[in-house]
């Protein structure tokens, strides 16, 4: 029973219960909600205090009641609805779409994955079947020029190739213009469009020279070999991937060029040069009369041969006939070995010289003059690495070994007599002499360091500084082995030279054959041992120059004086070789026949033909020392 009493009654318990309720689950919710509560429920309580003094006041308490459940409860229940459940729903919404577009990501990236994948394994497999595939063979759409060498092997494209262009290259000749007055790339420019639009300016200009250049005279033939090898070296190697796809969109294509012969091309320089301008001539240094001195030199216009060939091949490898025709112009040329430099170089010859060296051995003493010092020696101008040039003046020791020897020896002309002997391609030197022999390589390099000096050996013991203006070097001597290998006797002095002569000839593609021949009688003749009083025989010694003796087809002269191909051209580049050789030694021929057509290569009337069995090429060593013959 609840008890009643003037200003308490139950409406004051209950709202406070509410209020208590209300305010407990605002606490639940939020702490704002809860301040709320807690402020409604002091105010109706204050309300129902002044209801039980004054009811008028009535209305103003339920409004307030009114107020505090509006302020208070539903924003608690706010408070929950956007706090706890809402935002819990609208998370678990907005993970489920984020999973959704994770799941649909990973999809797209598995099928690119797996494209990326599909994409590379054929990349691999065509390069391993393109790799089986082109094993030896030159890859496809690959042209040398016009032709098509691609799946081809070497062989196949080196004959296609020659096939081709072996015919295309000897239909004609190439025209090319020269004028003294062009001089750069633009005025032959200028002069090569006036000859194509004015059909009489080559009448109305005489200075102009018109020169037809056939293949034959330049002895060229298209560089097959290094082309077709060009085209088997591409898209090789595994950083050639792409390289070899991009041949299955487009060829590619190798320029073909031609080789010529050196000697050839220089000889249609040289014409050019002496038609259409002023010939450099660099600065030379003469050894005559005891001294050196300078010849002047001067500067020129000249042709270049690498501007000459590259015109060529353009030329001879267009597809148009208006393209085989050029004009080739002269470029300022500078002397390489100006006055300066000779003067210089004439200056230290001539104080080295001085009034001539003296040598002495044994006692006896023999004085070489300025004019025989000057007569070993040799000056050219050399090229370095590094592109400058100057003078290097060189000595002829044969020369100083048979001086000395004309005077250390009784004999003037057998100096030491010696026996070779040749066993299993060594030949062994039996000098026929005892005890101690004069050290003539010492001796000679005693002489180089006393006139000139050299950093790089110590003097030898027999070295002489200069005395006033005359170089003394004493001869030293040696003892002799009974015998020695041939290269330690050239080295001791106790062989040497007694004459050298050389030939040169083209090595390019053209004269394969020619250099093979040259090559190969050179073998046959080179390391012959010619005893004393023997007659030697090219013949006996070459044999046959024919296919069964492993020699190819070459030029020839036949006995009406035309050059025909045959067996063994180019054998008598080497028996000329040897004949000028011995000739200039003084030692007798007994049989030589000259060339029914006089040849550039030879000295004028000085060569040497053969032909097995008639024609042959023999002379004697009359000394009374084994010759050795040596072609390097």
């Amino acid at each position: 029973m609840t008890k009643t009493t003037p200003g308490t009654s139950s409406t004051r318990t209950a709202p406070t219960r509410r209020s208590v309720s209300s305010s407990s689950r605002a606490r639940t919710s939020s702490h704002a909600a809860s301040a709320t509560t807690s402020a409604s429920t002091r105010t109706r309580s204050a309300s129902t205090s002044r209801t039980s003094a004054k009811p008028a006041d009535t209305s103003t308490t339920r409004a307030s009641a009114k107020t505090a459940k509006s302020g208070g409860i539903k924003p608690a229940v706010s408070g929950i609805l956007a706090g706890g459940f809402f935002q819990k729903i609208t998370g678990a919404i907005s993970r489920g779409s984020e999973s959704y577009r994770v799941a649909k990501d990973q999809k797209k990236h598995s099928n690119a994955l797996t494209i990326i994948i599909a994409a590379v394994a054929l990349v691999v497999i065509i390069i391993l079947l393109d790799f089986f595939l082109h094993i030896g063979k030159i890859h496809g759409n690959i042209y040398v020029g016009d032709v098509n060498v691609g799946n081809m092997t070497r062989s196949e494209a080196i004959l296609a190739v020659d096939n081709y262009y072996g015919s295309k290259l000897s239909e004609g000749a190439v025209t090319c213009y020269v004028s003294p007055n062009v001089k750069s790339q633009k005025q032959a420019d200028d002069l090569y469009y006036m000859i194509k639009v004015n059909s009489t300016y080559l009448e109305t200009h005489p200075e102009i020279l018109t020169r037809a250049i056939s293949m034959s005279e330049l002895e060229g033939a298209v560089a097959s070999s290094d082309l077709v090898e060009q085209a088997y070296s591409y898209g090789r190697g595994i950083s050639s991937i792409f390289t070899r796809l991009s041949l299955i969109f487009q060829p590619h294509v190798i320029t073909p060029y031609a080789f010529y012969g050196q000697a050839a091309l220089e000889s249609v320089v040289n014409s050019f040069n002496d038609a259409i301008g002023v010939p450099m001539r660099n600065c030379r240094v003469i050894l005559d009369n005891g001294g050196a001195w300078v010849e002047t030199g001067q500067d020129g216009y000249t042709v270049d041969m690498k501007l000459l060939s590259e015109a060529l091949n353009k030329a001879f490898f267009a597809t148009t006939a208006e393209e085989r025709s050029f004009v080739l112009y002269s470029s300022y040329t500078p002397m390489a070995l100006n006055q300066d430099i000779a003067q210089a170089t004439a200056d230290t010859i001539n104080n080295a010289v001085g009034d001539g060296v003296v040598f002495t051995y044994n006692g006896m003493a023999w004085s070489a003059s300025p004019l025989t010092v000057c007569s070993w020696l040799n000056v050219n101008g050399t090229q370095a690495e590094d592109g400058t040039w100057s003078f290097q003046y060189t000595f002829n020791d044969s020369a100083i070994y048979s001086w000395l020897l004309k005077w250390i020896l009784t004999d003037e002309k057998d100096s030491i007599p010696v026996r070779m002997e040749v066993a299993k391609d060594k030949v062994t030197v039996y000098p026929d002499v005892s005890g101690r022999i004069p050290a003539l390589s010492e001796a000679v390099a005693d002489l180089k360091i006393a006139m000139f000096g050299d950093a790089s050996h110590a003097p030898h013991e027999g070295a002489k500084a200069i005395d006033g203006n005359q170089v003394f070097v004493e001869v030293g001597s040696m003892s002799v082995e009974s015998s020695m290998p041939i290269e330690e006797a050239i080295a001791k002095g106790v062989v040497s030279p007694i004459s050298t002569f050389s030939t040169t000839y083209v090595n390019g593609s053209a004269t394969d054959n020619r250099t093979f021949n040259v090559r190969h009688a050179a073998e046959a003749v080179s390391g012959t041992v010619v005893k004393a009083g023997e007659e030697f025989s090219f013949n006996a010694i070459v044999g046959r120059t024919d296919e069964e003796n492993g020699y190819k087809v070459g030029t020839v002269i036949d006995s009406s004086g035309n050059y025909v191909d045959g067996y063994g051209g180019g054998v008598c580049q080497v028996s000329t070789t040897l004949f000028n050789a011995v000739y200039w030694a003084g030692f007798p021929v007994t049989q030589r026949v000259n060339h029914m057509l006089y040849s550039a290569n030879y000295p004028d009337g000085l060569d040497a033909t053969v032909d097995y069995p008639t024609a042959d090429f023999k002379w004697v060593n009359d000394t009374s020392s084994d010759i050795y013959i040596l072609f390097t």
